[in-house]
């Protein structure tokens, strides 16, 4: 069976909504990897990096935050990624909103607050500065984009047809719903994982994020 990982959204967990709706819109096609990331974005994509190798993860789902971490991911890994309502500007969102928050959703890593402060602001300028390094048609085709017409939060679509060639979109806001999710989302992920493999060609794009800081 395929293996698929889930990347949240920033203020979500791997226990959301839109978690539970795709792994039982995915029931019986794949397993659903769908773990806790940290808000770091270089901790979550070292996470999301060793669970890739380890699991053998055939195919990436990113939310929002988690759409822009699958988006830098998917060429470096080989892997195709599906990315709903990418945020892909998210140091931006993040600069007025300075300050302790409490997650919107429960996470299994104990963790209620985050701190948003000028350093995880600089992490992420760092992660978007690298976004579309990987370019190219091969990337073009195996990252695709699904867009809520009523999203209201991030409006990314153009900047993703600039990069990517495959684009939708739902009826739905930002945030999916768990019935979105299951209809909208999971269906997508399932062409992708039909149509496409994981590519080694990927590997030619690796290089230790981390050693640039």
């Amino acid at each position: 069976m395929k293996t698929v990982l889930f990347l949240h959204g920033f203020f979500s967990s791997g226990s959301s909504d839109v978690a539970k709706g795709l792994e039982e819109g995915l029931r019986g096609q794949a397993r659903l990897l769908h773990p806790d990331f940290s808000s770091d974005p270089f901790e979550a994509l070292e996470a999301a990096r060793i669970l890739i190798h380890k699991e053998g993860v055939d195919l990436l789902v990113g939310n929002s935050c988690g759409g822009m971490l699958a988006a830098w991911l998917s060429p470096r890994e080989g892997i195709p990624a599906l990315l709903g309502n990418p945020y892909l500007k998210m140091s931006a969102f993040l600069e007025s909103r300075k300050g302790i928050w409490a997650y919107k959703a429960h996470r299994s890593d104990g963790k209620q607050t985050v701190l948003i402060d000028d350093a995880l602001i600089e992490s992420y300028k760092k992660v978007e500065s690298e976004l579309f390094e990987p370019g190219g048609e091969m990337v073009r085709g195996r990252v695709w984009g699904l867009f809520g017409e009523k999203d209201d939060l991030a409006r990314f679509r153009d900047v993703f047809k600039e990069h990517f060639s495959e684009d939708f979109t739902f009826d739905g806001g930002h945030t999916p719903t768990f019935e979105q999710a299951r209809d909208d989302y999971a269906p997508l992920a399932a062409q992708m994982l039909e149509k496409m493999a994981v590519s080694p060609i990927g590997e030619r794009y690796f290089r230790h994020f981390k050693g640039g800081m």
